[in-house]
């Protein structure tokens, strides 16, 4: 059986900011925030910029596990810069000892459309009504020509920590058939 309570951090990576949220356990959200790169001409510097970011929160909280979520080729926020992001995040990670699991955006998508949340907005109001410490931060909804809150970020970090802590209930929920 898997270790059920253990710390894990969430990080929704962008392309100049990173939205993470600290949970241990399903239900006991420790912090979330939304962490700024500095401006670089250069994208290599904001990969390295975000891999301190990153290797900060990992010292700090300690997790027992990094989600991120994985690539979707069709997907318009993968930009050579967030590529390079990840693979300078991963590649800190893996000098940290820390476990990654890329959770695919389309596992997040199928998840909250099983509940009924058919856009990202309404999937941030599901998660705000679970987690009441998020509540607070839950921004109005945007008209199409305003921008996304940087905040909104947090919230795909917290569908990601849902949508792992979903599948491990249900991994642990699935009854073993094998004869050993």
């Amino acid at each position: 059986m898997t270790e059920f309570y253990s710390r894990v951090l969430a990080l929704d990576i962008r392309a100049r900011r990173l939205g993470f949220v600290v949970l241990e356990g399903p239900d006991r959200i420790l912090d979330f925030g939304v962490r700024f790169f500095a401006s670089s001409p250069d994208s290599s510097g904001l990969a390295a910029l975000a891999a301190r970011k990153v290797a900060g929160l990992v010292l700090y909280f300690r997790p027992d596990l990094v989600l991120l979520r994985g690539n979707s080729r069709r997907s318009l926020r993968n930009r050579p810069a967030r590529h390079r992001a990840l693979k300078a995040i991963r590649t800190e990670l893996q000098s940290l000892h820390v476990p990654v699991k890329f959770i695919r955006e389309s596992h997040v998508q199928h998840h909250f459309k099983k509940l009924g949340r058919l856009d990202r907005y309404q999937m941030a109001e599901s998660l705000a009504a679970r987690y009441t410490q998020l509540a607070w931060r839950l921004p109005p909804k945007r008209k199409s020509w305003q921008s996304e809150q940087a905040i909104f970020c947090v919230f795909d970090a917290v569908a990601l920590a849902a949508v792992h802590f979903h599948s491990e209930v249900s991994r642990d929920a699935t009854p073993n058939t094998s004869l050993s």
